[in-house]
């Protein structure tokens, strides 16, 4: 199959995961060699999202059983600069149903906190004038908000032109706006697929094939719910703290308070029309069997909205070094110094 994708990011992919996959040759195997065939030697890689199309080489060429795409994670469209090979059904399908939603909650905090360029999309509704129309409310310099009713002014809408002009000297008239709000479950979707992904790209395919792995993938087609809220914190990066406050980025450790002791991605996220930025953190469960009944203790805590300093160990990636049980000796590492 041909692709647009280049040898070298195929060839990066395959040397940095085909190890991690290969502890699970009855996972992949099936879905590339035919039943009772040895496999030639060969590297692979699956698709994390949907674990069923694949890329292979061997002695006789490239393969692939889908096409396959850069997925950014998060979405480029708000800030996010990793990339990862998905295949391009999975990456179609999370952009079509839920990614773009962080986007439009980011225009909507800017919006809130009245930054320049914000804005926000809304339907209209005027008097005596048939029908609604798209406008939009911006935000302008001075930090106030102006409405306007024709975003296109290249559009031909004869009786909302009509009513534009005649309303420069008749002020006697009064509009309906209404818009949507961004949908929470959506983002929560969105920014729990791109922790899987950063998971994914510590773990590899340890952390793709487990229960909790798995769990978020379940999450992800609408076939569970996630145990906690994600994310966890939403953290403004032009708020205040202290000095010696930094949160650092990827997969960390939550050392203090002991009583949250978990693994949580810590994703940037920025605005690329308003500028806002900020830190989302989302836990995610350990490795043990209670890795699901921790977090739910840790969320009744946090339920309690305890004001206390928290602590962040950002972890090194295990698959760098060639260690493919990584999300399970991760673990087993921070428990023994920090426990």
């Amino acid at each position: 199959m041909e692709t647009s994708i280049s040898q070298e990011i195929l060839l990066i992919h395959l040397l940095h995961f085909s190890h991690s996959l290969k502890c699970y040759p009855e996972k992949y195997i099936p879905l590339i060699f035919q039943d009772n065939i040895t496999p030639p030697l060969h590297h692979a890689y699956v698709c994390p999202l949907c674990l069923k199309k694949a890329i292979i080489v061997d002695q006789t060429g490239l393969y692939m059983t889908a096409e396959f795409s850069l997925d950014h994670f998060p979405p480029e469209s708000s800030g996010g600069k990793l990339k990862i090979l998905v295949c391009k059904k999975c990456n179609n399908e999370a952009g079509t149903l839920y990614d773009y939603s962080i986007k439009q909650k980011l225009q909507y905090i800017s919006f809130d906190r009245k930054i320049p360029s914000s804005s926000l999309t809304a339907k209209s509704e005027i008097t005596n004038v048939k029908g609604w129309y798209h406008s939009n409310l911006n935000v302008r310099e001075d930090g106030e908000i102006e409405i306007s009713f024709k975003p296109n002014p290249k559009k031909k809408f004869p009786l909302l032109d009509s009513w534009i002009d005649k309303s420069k000297d008749d002020l006697n008239w009064k509009a309906n706006l209404t818009f949507r709000t961004p949908d929470d479950e959506k983002v929560s979707k969105a920014l729990l697929k791109a922790a899987y992904l950063y998971c994914f790209i510590n773990w590899g395919y340890e952390f793709v094939y487990s229960a909790h792995g798995e769990l978020i993938r379940n999450v992800l087609s609408d076939s569970a719910k996630y145990p906690i809220t994600v994310p966890s914190f939403w953290l403004d990066n032009d708020v205040k703290r202290e000095e010696t406050f930094t949160i650092p980025i990827g997969l960390c450790f939550i050392q203090r308070p002991m009583a949250w002791q978990s693994f949580v991605i810590n994703l940037p996220l920025t605005s690329k029309d308003t500028g806002y930025n900020c830190t989302v953190s989302i836990l995610i469960p350990n490795s043990t069997e209670k890795g699901i009944e921790d977090l739910i203790k840790i969320q009744k805590l946090l339920d309690s909205k305890p004001e206390c300093e928290v602590s962040f160990v950002p972890l090194k990636n295990f698959l760098e070094e060639k260690i493919y049980d990584g999300y399970t000796k991760t673990w087993e590492s921070v428990k023994k110094e920090f426990g």
